[in-house]
């Protein structure tokens, strides 16, 4: 079964860009079939633990128009890291983990629009509407990657039958 870590990243005392700790309280509310790391920002250090999963799945919230839309996409290492600052994009970290690890594991990003990134502890009422489609979103991608790992005529122990 493949190992697929949740990096979900903000701050929490910013309004919306807590989305992604709101996804993470989710996700550890039923933790199956991933694990959940909940950080301020990424920093380079972050990339040891992307280097020991299979897939990871990068959880934040973004600026745009719409507040409260969920995107999804995979994502690939950053060709050129750029000098290191507080502030690593996932794209880095995963460069990082192949650079220094030798790992290329599978990645994506989900974001939730912001609504409002003020000082103030509480979600915006678009961003708290969209965390069910988010959490969906993450666990889509760690139940494909998951599946995907297995390999053609594996058996599940204890065999499961379809829903």
């Amino acid at each position: 079964m493949a190992v697929v870590a949740v990096v979900a990243y903000g701050n929490p005392l910013r309004g919306d860009d807590g989305a992604a700790w709101g996804v993470a309280e989710r996700l550890e509310a039923r933790a199956d079939g991933c694990v959940v790391l909940t950080l301020h920002q990424l920093t380079p250090e972050v990339a040891l633990v992307v280097s020991q999963a299979d897939g990871v799945v990068f959880v934040d919230a973004a600026e745009g128009p719409v507040p409260g839309h969920v995107g999804s996409g995979e994502i690939s290492p950053a060709t050129t890291a750029g000098p290191l600052s507080h502030h690593v994009r996932p794209e880095v970290v995963l460069a990082l983990a192949h650079r220094l690890y030798g790992a290329r594991p599978r990645a994506a990003l989900v974001t939730i629009t912001g609504a409002t990134f003020a000082v103030g502890g509480e979600l915006s009422s678009r961003v708290q509407q969209a965390l069910p489609e988010a959490e969906r979103a993450v666990r889509r991608l760690v139940r494909d990657w998951s599946l995907g790992a297995l390999s053609e005529g594996a058996a599940f122990d204890p065999p499961r039958t379809p829903s």
